[in-house]
């Protein structure tokens, strides 16, 4: 019984603290930010495309059968109708299109993780020299992070503001920073891992993030390396695809034409 009164007793308590005007909880309030970011719609190209492709096909289906159009429905109405005509013309490739429905979000969140992963490596160095340039100035470590997280890319700088607006509900700081290396991952661990070692042990800060801040720049440094010498690989598709065709038409073609031309004659 317990077990079932428990989460109905803290919603009910939540509930008469918003009536009362209290914040919320810090950990509701990360789960609701979170929760919000994972709603934004973040799907472009090829994967709109294909929404809006299937969201009307179902509801051209629904229509059909009599009954009123819904978003949530539409598509799932689609994604039907597209595998019973896949289907009907091949059932390996019906089978096939579902393993590649199956395996898309798998594949869309690997990418998402890449890409932020990235966005917060490539933001970390500049990142470090703001907090840094916050501590030279004589700033606690709590304002040299407020003046610098509204200047930091996202994913970065709002879970470092979210972090802050912790703080001012009463929780330490040091734990606010926890919760943005465990949300964010290793990237972010060393900064957070030298402002909890201040805030909780009064080591020195600045030492730490010039050491830091080198690393950091040497990472990026060679990632670009990394990015640079990976060009001509992706460049060589491209390059036999449409640049030698070209360069084929431009000058065998009339070579041959002329050496055909003069056989003629």
């Amino acid at each position: 019984m317990s077990v079932v009164l428990a989460p109905l007793l803290a919603a009910a308590a939540v509930l008469l603290g918003a009536a009362a005007g209290a914040p919320p909880p810090v950990r509701i309030q990360r789960l609701a930010t979170k929760r919000r970011r994972a709603a934004a719609p973040r799907r472009v190209g090829l994967a709109a495309a294909a929404d809006r492709l299937l969201s009307g096909m179902g509801c051209r289906l629904r229509a059909a059968a009599g009954r009123p159009p819904h978003p949530a429905l539409d598509r799932r109405w689609g994604v039907a109708g597209l595998s019973v005509f896949v289907a009907s013309v091949s059932p390996a490739l019906a089978v096939l299109m579902a393993a590649a429905l199956l395996s898309v979000p798998a594949v869309v969140a690997r990418r998402e993780e890449r890409r932020t992963t990235a966005a917060i490596r490539s933001a970390l160095p500049d990142a470090v020299d703001l907090v840094r340039l916050g501590i030279d100035a004589g700033l606690t470590p709590s304002l040299a992070l407020a003046e610098a997280a509204p200047r930091i890319p996202p994913p970065l700088g709002p879970e470092l503001e979210q972090a802050l607006n912790e703080t001012t509900s009463g929780r330490p700081l040091a734990e606010a920073l926890g919760d943005v290396a465990h949300d964010l991952g290793e990237p972010v661990r060393p900064l957070t891992t030298a402002l909890v070692a201040t805030e909780r042990d009064g080591a020195p800060l600045a030492p730490t993030l010039e050491r830091l801040a080198l690393e950091v720049r040497r990472d990026r440094r060679r990632r670009a390396e990394e990015a640079a010498r990976r060009l001509p690989v992706k460049l060589l598709f491209p390059l036999v695809l449409c640049t030698l065709p070209a360069f084929a038409l431009l000058t065998l073609v009339p070579l041959v034409a002329g050496v055909l031309s003069s056989l003629r004659l």
